[in-house]
């Protein structure tokens, strides 16, 4: 299963179109507790987090994950818009995110992100 902590609608209607296209199993978080506690239960190959969320802070989620041996080997993709890229893709890339992508990047990777 892959987590998706998001709340721009845009993207999880594309989100999901794309995961039914390439039969994908895939689950919407509000909160880094939902994360949290969604990582520890179920089988998670892979996070994708929107680093702008103003629902979930993606920082706090990343360092949660990164601190926690259950859940450490976990992939966690961060998207953002490109003008964010320099400070808060610097600050995902610190915090442990495995790779930052640019909305645009993010979306036409989208069908290979939710197949590996």
């Amino acid at each position: 299963m892959i987590l998706i902590a998001t709340s721009d609608m845009f993207f999880i209607a594309k989100i999901e179109s794309v995961a039914k296209i390439v039969d994908a199993r895939i689950h919407f978080v509000k909160s880094v507790d939902e994360l949290i506690a969604k990582s520890k239960i179920e089988a998670v190959t892979k996070i994708i987090l929107d680093l702008e969320s103003k629902d979930v802070n993606a920082i706090e989620a990343i360092e949660r994950i990164r601190t926690d041996s259950r859940l450490s080997g976990i992939p966690v993709i961060g998207y953002l818009s490109h003008v964010e890229m320099e400070d808060l893709g610097a600050a995902a890339r610190e915090a442990g995110c495995t790779s930052v992508l640019a909305k645009s990047q993010f979306s036409s990777s989208l069908p290979e992100i939710l197949k590996a």
